[in-house]
């Protein structure tokens, strides 16, 4: 299946907000988003950091699923390698595995890392 367009993310808060030291030296930014999948998520570049307006991604977190397709799947997200960080990755905990699953539904998410 094809990247995410910008069409299927939507910025859930008008706009995020910086993380920094003390002194005041930039460590990253972060930004809440709602994203839709169709049969997406499963595969490295599915949901690209540069579509959620990031250079890099160092963090994420699920804030919640919905409409999960498979069905009363457990939905998680992930970056897609650590050494890239380049893409959002999806999977699913569904008899016990936790391997990389396309999912269709809507993510909420909360994304941190440097922008563009």
């Amino acid at each position: 299946m094809a990247a995410i367009t910008a069409s299927a993310v939507t910025a859930l808060d008008s706009s995020g907000y910086s993380v920094g030291t003390a002194s005041g030296k930039l460590i990253e930014y972060r930004q809440r988003f709602s994203i839709a999948l169709s049969t997406q998520g499963g595969t490295a570049g599915d949901i690209p950091a540069s579509v959620l307006g990031f250079q890099r991604i160092t963090g994420v977190r699920l804030m919640y699923f919905l409409t999960a397709t498979p069905a009363n799947a457990n939905v998680g997200v992930t970056l897609s390698a650590y050494s890239d960080s380049n893409s959002l990755l999806t999977f699913t905990a569904i008899n016990g595995s936790t391997a990389a699953a396309d999912v269709t539904g809507t993510l909420a998410v909360e994304v941190w890392g440097v922008l563009n």
